[in-house]
């Protein structure tokens, strides 16, 4: 996530689509991820298919687009998180 981080405060990488690929399937690291500027955020294992449409996806979105549908991701895992 600090790598992540810091890709985000450059300004060569700042826009740069990023999709998170982990173990951790917790609510909570899914929002840490996407707090730490990930574009989506997927848990392994998973479907290679899902991987390239999230990737056409994301690429296809401008950033602020992409920043948008972060703001709507977190806020769905936020209320997921809270009601556990």
């Amino acid at each position: 996530l600090a790598i992540l981080r810091g890709l985000r405060e450059a300004d060569g990488t700042r826009e740069l689509p990023v999709i998170v690929i982990s173990g951790r399937d917790r609510a909570e690291d899914q929002i840490a991820g996407l707090e730490a500027g990930a574009d989506a955020y997927l848990v392994k294992p998973f479907d290679p298919f899902l991987f390239l449409e999230t990737a056409w996806e994301i690429t296809a979105m401008s950033p602020g687009q992409r920043a948008d549908a972060r703001t709507k991701e977190l806020a769905r895992l936020r209320a997921l998180a809270s009601s556990r």
